[in-house]
């Protein structure tokens, strides 16, 4: 990294791009993490932490901060807080997530609320 002299980083998880996003941010080079899997590793769990903004893509209307309900515009850069023990987590503008299933079946959760469903906390994000 001494002798490269980056003008950037790209981190895609996984354990062999943990050090060098690390050793980059260390010397104050931009490092862009990039995670495409529905849970996060501990890569990508461990480098989110140092991250200050985030890029919530376009095609839905907006996104929203998970905890908070925080509406942000799509196809933009947002700084958002992550203090320790919180990781920033977004639904994109219309999204229906199941919260508990309180059913003694053990059944998985459909993919949209119906009247019979054992479900029994549901949060929708932005307008219904």
């Amino acid at each position: 990294m001494r002798t490269a002299a980056p003008d950037g980083i790209v981190g895609f998880g996984g354990f062999t791009s943990a050090g060098i996003a690390l050793a980059g941010w260390l010397r104050g080079v931009p490092v862009a993490l990039h995670e495409s899997n529905r849970v996060p590793g501990r890569a990508i769990r461990l480098l989110g932490r140092l991250a200050t903004r985030v890029y919530l893509p376009a095609g839905p209307a907006a996104w929203y901060d998970f905890d908070s309900g925080e509406r942000f515009a799509a196809g933009q850069w947002h700084t958002v807080a992550a203090p320790l023990g919180r990781l920033p987590l977004f639904a994109r503008a219309g999204a229906v997530v199941p919260l508990a299933d309180h059913s003694q079946g053990g059944q998985p959760a459909p993919a949209r609320p119906r009247h019979d469903d054992p479900i029994t906390e549901w949060r929708r994000f932005g307008p219904p």
